[in-house]
């Protein structure tokens, strides 16, 4: 069985920390749970990943339908594509149509919140 790699993208490090701990709670799903703070470096990793779990802000600026289209493209097919937004922000249905997978509000990312947004996808 091929191990499972996910990459959580964050500009702020305590979000990555938070993120890559809620992955690593979902004992034996993933072998290892990259981080990275720019998009650019993303972008570089997101072909080997099975999951990535992008925050709406990044060492470059803000995530919008256009990164999530980049990242999509870049990602292998049947990976996973998690965008977290601030809460109150109406994109959720634009950024599905481009491309991520689930939705989810960036201030309640926790195991729980993952499964559920894995096993919706």
């Amino acid at each position: 069985m091929e191990d499972k790699k996910a990459l959580v993208i964050s500009g702020f490090p305590a979000a990555r920390s938070r993120f890559s701990a809620a992955l690593q709670s979902l004992h034996g799903l993933f072998a290892v749970v990259f981080e990275e703070g720019t998009f650019r470096a993303a972008l570089l990793r997101a072909p080997s990943c099975d999951v990535i779990v992008v925050d709406d802000v990044v060492a470059e600026g803000g995530v919008g339908p256009g990164e999530v289209k980049q990242l999509r493209g870049a990602m292998k097919g049947g990976a996973k594509l998690l965008v977290c937004i601030e809460p109150g922000l109406a994109q959720e249905g634009v950024l599905k149509m481009v491309g991520a997978d689930a939705v989810l509000s960036r201030n309640e990312v926790s195991e729980k919140t993952l499964l559920r947004a894995l096993g919706e996808v």
